[in-house]
């Protein structure tokens, strides 16, 4: 996949699209989930986390930031923004969500 003019390897991507599958049919019929803004962000933080060069201990210690930051202005950091900073504890957040969803993911197992 092409991004942004900078490949991605899209098998390391741990992202379900499936929405179901239909055993009844005669083929597996699999129906992926609708793109919507919210599946092309956590698409977009799930590059953002393969890319990012956050560590745990970064992550611990601007995470009062991100929520500081959450506070102030009312919405999340932004992978977009303009601000180095800002990018910087959007990639802690969307570390610290992936994070917490491999933990999740580990735990139903």
């Amino acid at each position: 996949m092409n991004i942004g003019n900078k490949l991605i390897d899209i098998d390391n991507l741990n992202i379900d699209l499936i929405d179901s599958i239909n055993p009844f049919q005669g083929a597996y019929e699999i129906l992926s989930k609708s793109v919507n803004a919210a599946m092309l962000k956590t698409i977009q933080d799930q590059v953002a986390t393969i890319r990012s060069t956050v560590t745990d201990e970064e992550a611990v210690l601007l995470w009062e930031n991100v929520k500081a930051f959450k506070r102030e202005y009312s919405v999340t950091p932004s992978l977009n923004a303009n601000d180095a900073y800002e990018r910087r504890l959007a990639e802690v957040l969307a570390y610290v969500r992936n994070k917490k969803a491999q933990q999740m993911q580990s735990q139903a197992q």
